[in-house]
């Protein structure tokens, strides 16, 4: 059986991790020089020219059309699904032995204490550069209405609840993910002509990953899918601890939620804000 699990990146990954089962991927990498002799996104079929928007999709699409496994994941060079305190990543027999009682590997989902919808009408004023704009979340609605109203209704039911599985990292089989990743980038390529990308240009451009987080929690209660969660280690955040403990502690996701504004921009201002 072939498992493989792609490190989805942009710069250097300063971790260790087992070459035979993770494999990074430099996204965007038709704007980059391979300095690292890391897979690229820029052969085959790829996107790797709308990375700017897409972010790590352009990499998950690049392996969803050049690469044959029967195991295809995702994470990043910044978060691991880990198995314990310790922060051990997941193994080829953790990723088989879950699957075997599962059908899909996720973070842990975020509990939204408003919907999601009201979540990202409060977003656009307390991060005004940050994610997508609320008229934009409701485009995607009608998209789906228009061309897939089974997802329609789904999404909507997902906008209106308070979960949502983020940072695009899963693992499945092949079969799910071909399912998901048809559905999704002919989506995300209708979205193309019904958002106005010139507003982006100036904020961060990452649209289409960010809905794809909403599209993928659609995609998951709406098939009913059987999840198992690992928690996530954040190697590039201040206290990786915290990060541990927020996917568990509602009051702390809470509290982190309120002083995000405040910390980026201090960040920013410093010139220590990583993406």
């Amino acid at each position: 059986m072939k498992v493989e699990v792609f490190i989805l990146t942009h710069k250097e990954i300063n971790e260790t991790y087992d070459d035979k089962l993770y494999k990074p991927l430099l996204t965007g990498a038709v704007f980059k020089e391979n300095k690292y002799g890391f897979l690229t996104d820029d052969t085959g079929d790829n996107i790797s020219n709308l990375n700017d928007y897409y972010g790590e999709l352009s990499g998950e699409y690049w392996a969803w059309k050049n690469t044959m496994n029967d195991i295809i994941g995702f994470t990043h060079r910044r978060r691991w699904f880990v198995k314990n305190y310790k922060f051990d990543k997941i193994t080829q027999e953790d990723i088989i032995d879950s699957l075997k009682t599962h059908d899909i590997i996720l973070p842990p989902k975020f509990n939204r204490r408003k919907s999601l919808y009201e979540f990202q009408k409060e977003a656009d004023i307390k991060l005004p550069d940050y994610d997508v704009e609320y008229e934009d979340y409701l485009r995607v609605e009608n998209v789906l209405r228009k061309y897939y109203p089974d997802y329609g209704e789904a999404y909507n039911k997902t906008m209106n609840g308070n979960i949502l599985y983020a940072k695009n990292m899963f693992i499945c089989n092949r079969e799910l993910a071909d399912k998901y990743f048809e559905w999704l980038f002919d989506v995300l390529e209708k979205l193309m002509d019904e958002i106005d990308l010139k507003k982006y240009e100036n904020r961060d451009k990452r649209i289409f990953g960010f809905i794809s987080e909403r599209l993928l929690t659609t995609f998951v209660l709406k098939n009913n899918l059987k999840v198992k969660e690992y928690d996530l280690y954040s190697n590039e955040a201040f206290i990786p601890y915290v990060v541990f403990i927020e996917h568990h502690c509602p009051l702390l996701r809470e509290f982190i939620y309120k002083i995000t504004p405040f910390m980026i921009k201090f960040f920013k201002k410093i010139g220590i804000y990583k993406s």
